[in-house]
């Protein structure tokens, strides 16, 4: 029941999460920022350059390279565990070049390209579930029938083809894509079942911080994700995770969720 923690610190100004927006200057103050999620509680650090929101704008390959490479080499070269959150696969083999630990997909493992880069580099390798292409996820039903076992098979199906490739299965960290144009009852669902997934062998990796479909379950919510109520829901919902078996959180607040995870910890320590 010691779950590891991956901060979030996003170099997108369309991140709906406006805490997690690094805004000062990277050369002089990143490594001061790191160096304090670190200190809270995390073992790695997320960086995004591109938001995966629905409402984001579109970037350019060139656009993203632009936000993110040049903190990705002090990261590195200061010695952070850093994983890169990108579907485009020019960014990520330009990250990888430079270091980073984790390859953070939230595209379903659908590209080839970025496969193909798995199995030359073997970074830690995050999948994460979800029917179409990123940003777009309101723009299909996500919420369709027997969602546990489509989910268990998509995941399954990335983890063997990258074992078969030579990927320790311990490196292969799934992710059931909690929100992403999912509704409450089915984000539930998925909590609820999270065994199946875990049944597998595969770490579960889960990233459900200040996400709007928490909201779902708090009274007179208007879906913005700007809500201070977000962070004790955030709370809560980590706590079921880590009850759950997750082996990994990614949070935007580390230090509120290190010391419910330490707490947590304790407790199953002491005999009642």
């Amino acid at each position: 029941m010691n779950p590891e923690i991956m901060g979030i610190l996003n170099l997108s100004p369309d991140s709906p999460v406006v805490s997690s927006i690094f805004k000062g200057d990277i050369e002089r103050d990143l490594v001061d920022r790191a160096e304090r999620m670190v200190e809270e509680g995390a073992s790695y650090i997320d960086i995004g350059g591109n938001s995966s929101s629905s409402l984001a704008i579109e970037i350019s390959p060139l656009e993203e390279e632009k936000r993110i490479l040049e903190a990705v080499k002090i990261l590195c070269d200061s010695g952070f565990q850093v994983s890169v959150d990108s579907w485009t696969p020019s960014i990520l083999k330009k990250a990888l070049d430079l270091g980073i630990s984790v390859v953070n997909d939230i595209s379903g493992g659908s590209n080839p390209e970025i496969l193909n880069l798995i199995e030359t580099y073997k970074p830690k390798y995050c999948v994460m579930h979800q029917i179409t292409k990123p940003k777009m996820h309101y723009s299909v039903n996500q919420n369709f029938p027997h969602l546990i076992e489509r989910i268990v098979k998509d995941l399954n199906n990335v983890g063997e083809y990258l074992i078969s490739k030579g990927i320790p299965k311990k490196k292969i960290y799934l992710d059931p894509g909690f929100g992403f144009g999912r509704d409450g009852h089915s984000n539930m669902e998925i909590l609820r079942h999270l065994e199946e997934l875990k049944f597998l062998g595969y770490p579960i990796l889960v990233s459900a911080s200040k996400k709007a479909f928490l909201g779902e379950y708090l009274p007179n919510f208007n879906r913005s994700q700007k809500d201070p109520r977000l962070y004790e829901a955030t709370l809560a919902f980590n706590l079921l995770l880590m009850l759950k078996g997750t082996s990994v959180l990614r949070v935007h607040d580390v230090k509120g969720i290190a010391i419910v995870r330490d707490v947590v910890k304790e407790f199953f320590n002491v005999k009642l």
